[in-house]
């Protein structure tokens, strides 16, 4: 591969985890606001202290950094970076499906659809 078509997949690839980060924020915020709990202990601490952007956003930073730097090697390392900005989408891919779910359950409560209605009293 050319350096041109390596630098274009990193670049596409380091996008398209900078959007799936900006959706995983913004699921994670709209399920923590129907009843849901984070479940990372350090992002869990910047949510209570209404800073979880910044945390996202320092540590995206720092990513970015760290795989531009990594990518500067050589051809082989470039192709490291790649894989792991692809496997990087894959895992915030599925985070992102798994935040929407939680946040559709959490919303309108199908967890008492699945125990049954509930008993009026």
């Amino acid at each position: 591969m050319t350096e041109e078509v390596v630098l274009c997949k990193k670049v596409y690839k380091l996008l398209l985890l900078f959007c799936l980060l900006n959706a995983k924020f913004i699921t994670t915020m709209q399920a923590i606001s129907h009843g849901a709990v984070e479940g990372n202990p350090l992002a869990y601490y910047f949510v209570n202290n209404n800073a979880l952007q910044y945390f996202k956003l320092v540590g995206v930073a720092f990513l970015c950094v760290y795989l531009v730097r990594a990518a500067k090697r050589d051809l082989k390392s470039q192709l490291r970076v790649i894989r792991v900005l692809w496997w990087a989408n894959v895992a915030y891919s599925l985070i992102v499906v798994y935040n929407t779910v939680v946040y559709f359950v959490q919303k309108y409560q199908f967890v008492q659809l699945v125990n049954g209605p509930p008993i009026p009293g």
